[in-house]
């Protein structure tokens, strides 16, 4: 599953190795990974688009453990043809300014709502695709709303959803990118921070090394950075004064400072470079910046 920010469209994108005939309900053939596809998947054509509607259930139903396609109104909209003005599914909705590479399309869609949880979910698929991929046709599927899939029973607070979590696999293309700034700005690289990921286990796919029950390397040391998320956007501001759910500027800039203190006098590591992942602005970004005596990074595609 792949979220990019929480302004962006929450996604999940399967693909497979090898097209092969489904004889049943196995997905043999199929390797499900969870994939954080780069702003370069803007434009491209996938095989089916499905869109999932959560909220929706009980209108279209009344059933709560079960996965049933939209009604008819609904499914006819996100099952009409491609349009190179009005796409039934769009990818990045907030980057698109009217041209076609702004916008995912499919050679197929369609909808589903009711019980989207993981144990609901993946058996309405299979038949689905069983019902669709008599030719070994669908290679690629693209999931719209895919952030319903991580709640309810196999939410992130169950044993299930961390398996899961640890099966995320970002997209090579990325982990490039990122390695390349980490090695140039953060004086970072995998192996002497071990955090070098394992094999793929033979046999299994690309997507198989988190099978491994320990990483060679584990656990992680980390780079000579200090590393910071700090959350300003989204359901932070839903109260109306985001510093209540997250540290203002003044509060964050004395946590890093504080952090950096108590690495140097309990741990004799000084450190003072910053990485910073944020989605406040620039101004806020400066003025905390301009609070701390240490360096500060930040990465912008």
């Amino acid at each position: 599953m792949a979220c990019a920010t929480a302004e962006t469209t929450c996604y999940m994108m399967c693909s497979r190795e090898k097209a092969s005939t489904y004889g049943g309900m196995s997905t043999s053939g199929w390797q499900t990974q969870f994939v954080l596809r780069t702003p370069n998947a803007i434009g491209k054509r996938v095989d089916l688009a499905v869109q999932l509607f959560r909220n929706s259930v009980e209108s279209f139903s009344g059933i709560l453990d079960s996965v049933e396609f939209c009604s008819e109104e609904l499914r006819s909209r996100y099952q009409s043809p491609d349009s190179l003005y009005y796409p039934p599914i769009t990818l990045y909705p907030h980057m698109d300014e009217g041209r076609l590479n702004g916008l995912l399309s499919a050679s197929r869609y369609d909808c589903v709502t009711g019980s989207l949880e993981p144990l609901s979910l993946a058996p309405f698929l299979e038949d689905l695709l069983e019902s669709i991929d008599i030719n070994g046709s669908i290679k690629s599927i693209y999931l719209g709303s895919a952030e319903t899939v991580i709640h309810g029973q196999l939410s992130e607070w169950s044993a299930e959803y961390w398996t899961i979590r640890r099966s995320m696999v970002f997209a090579s293309e990325l982990r490039d990118v990122a390695d390349e700034f980490r090695r140039t700005y953060l004086n970072s690289t995998d192996i002497p921070d071990h955090t070098f990921p394992p094999f793929s286990i033979p046999g299994r796919g690309p997507g198989s090394a988190w099978l491994h029950r320990k990483w060679p390397f584990a656990p992680a040391v980390g780079g000579p950075y200090l590393a910071v998320h700090w959350r300003c956007g989204d359901y932070v501001q839903s109260s109306g004064d985001r510093w209540i759910n997250t540290p203002s500027p003044v509060h964050l800039a004395s946590q890093i400072q504080f952090a950096l203190d108590y690495l140097a006098s309990e741990h004799s590591t000084v450190i003072n470079v910053v990485f910073l992942s944020t989605d406040a602005n620039k101004i806020v970004e400066q003025f905390v910046t301009n609070n701390c005596n240490w360096e500060r990074w930040n990465f912008g595609p």
